[in-house]
C-alpha cells in the first residue's frame, strides 16, 4: 500500500512566492547585521537609513531573478519540471542571494554578457568575420617575469590566431569569448608597451584592432 506524502509539492505560485520570502529574509538578515555592527561601534550614520530600508526589496528582486535564470535553463536547473525541484535548494540559494547581493548582481551581469555576447557572434557570423578585443587583463605586466593574459571579446573561433609584439603565441580558449596565453619576458621592456591583436584567417579573415599590455 502506498504511504501518503507527509509534503507536498508546491505550486509554481507558492514556489515563487516561497523566493520573494527567502530573498527578502537573506537580505533583512544582512541589513540587521550590518546594523547592529555599526551601531554597536558608534560608528552609524543616518544616510545609510535608506539603503538599510530598500535592501530587502533589493534582496527579493534578485532572488526572483536568480530562481528565473535558473528556470530558463541559463544556469543549474534548465527547464526541470516542479516535481524535481528540490525546495529546500532554492529556498537556500534565494537566501544566499539575499545575503550577497553584490555577488548575485555580479552573477546576473556574466548571464546577460554571455547572452548579448552570442548574439553579436551570431551577428558577426552573418557578417564579417573580423574577431574583436572588448578588454585585457591584466592591463599592465611585469617586464622581468611576463606572466599570463586574458583577452575578452567576440568573433573568437577555434583558427582564432593571437599576436603579441608581433610574436604569435600559443593560446588557450577559456570560453568561445576568452582566450589565455602566456607572454614571454624576453619581447619586454619596462615601460615600452606591446601590442595585442587577434587574427582569423580564411574564410574568415579579419584582424582585431591592437590593444596595448602596458610594460612595468
Amino acid at each position: 500500500m502506498e504511504q501518503p506524502k507527509l509534503v507536498s509539492q508546491p505550486s509554481e505560485k507558492k514556489l515563487l512566492l516561497l523566493v520573494i520570502y527567502c530573498g527578502a529574509l537573506g537580505a533583512s538578515i544582512r541589513a540587521l547585521s550590518s546594523f547592529l555592527y555599526f551601531a554597536g561601534n558608534d560608528k552609524l550614520k543616518s544616510d545609510w537609513v535608506p539603503w538599510y530600508l530598500g535592501l530587502p526589496i533589493i534582496g527579493l528582486g534578485l532572488a526572483v531573478a536568480i530562481y528565473f535564470a535558473f528556470r530558463a535553463g541559463f544556469v543549474g536547473l534548465g527547464n526541470a519540471s516542479l516535481g524535481a525541484i528540490n525546495v529546500f535548494g532554492i529556498s537556500a540559494i534565494s537566501a544566499v542571494v539575499g545575503l550577497f547581493s553584490t555577488q548575485a548582481m555580479e552573477k546576473l551581469k556574466q548571464i546577460a554578457e554571455s547572452i548579448f555576447v552570442q548574439s553579436s557572434q551570431h551577428a558577426g557570423a552573418l557578417g564579417s568575420g573580423k574577431p574583436k578585443i572588448i578588454e585585457i587583463k591584466p592591463k599592465a605586466i611585469s617586464a622581468t617575469q611576463g606572466g599570463t593574459v586574458v583577452i575578452f571579446g567576440t568573433g573568437f573561433t577555434d583558427k582564432t590566431k593571437v599576436y603579441v609584439d608581433g610574436h604569435q603565441v600559443a593560446h588557450t580558449k577559456r570560453s568561445d569569448t576568452a582566450f589565455e596565453f602566456p607572454v614571454e619576458s624576453a619581447w619586454l621592456s619596462a615601460g615600452v608597451a606591446v601590442d595585442v591583436y587577434a587574427r582569423n584567417p580564411p574564410p574568415d579573415d579579419g584582424i582585431s584592432a591592437k590593444v596595448e599590455l602596458q610594460v612595468q
